[in-house]
């Protein structure tokens, strides 16, 4: 190249592309990342059966990618920790009761957390209204009912047709009494 500016303006390009492809590279790896650990996480608790590597995996694959699936899989995680500790018989009363309060914390926490990244998907509702609806048999828990049927009243207005909705609605209404 002869002309000096034609140069600059031609290495100023190539410098933005080089910087553009490596931030791209690099938001790719940390999103196939997640998904890996997510994928590890399913395969722990579906094949393997163990819920502690699962939810090691799924807190890393947030680390890596917040996504509502991410924080909604975690959710239902926690929530079959909560029924292994409520048919636990091994467990002394107090350390149980302690689980079960950082459990039912640790669960509506996540549900809460995917529903405040997307308002929109009637899936996140129903995990939040399930994470309530799964306590709401223990009567101390007086804002369980409040938030489960919230959760599923809010699902249902997003996706009407969906059966799966009135069942869990129906349910609630069975536990309750």
């Amino acid at each position: 190249l002869k002309d000096p500016r034609l140069s600059f303006v031609s290495v100023l390009l190539i410098i933005v592309f080089l910087i553009s492809s490596v931030s791209a590279g690099y938001l790719i790896s940390r999103k196939y990342l997640a998904l890996y650990n997510y994928e590890q996480g399913l395969y722990a608790v579906n094949v393997s059966g163990n819920i502690n590597d699962a939810e090691t995996s799924l807190i890393r694959a947030i680390g890596y990618d917040e996504q509502d699936l991410y924080y909604r899989t975690l959710s239902g995680i926690e929530v079959a920790r909560l029924q292994m500790l409520f048919n636990s018989k091994d467990i002394p009363q107090d350390k149980l009761v302690e689980q079960i309060k950082a459990t039912l914390s640790q669960a509506s926490g996540t549900a809460k957390r995917a529903v405040d990244l997307n308002k929109s998907n009637y899936l996140n509702w129903m995990a939040l209204g399930y994470v309530g609806e799964i306590v709401v048999p223990i009567k101390s828990i007086t804002d369980a009912y409040k938030l489960a049927s919230d959760s599923y009243t809010t699902a249902l207005g997003q996706n009407s047709n969906n059966p799966a909705i009135a069942l869990a609605l129906a349910r609630l209404e069975r536990d309750r009494l």
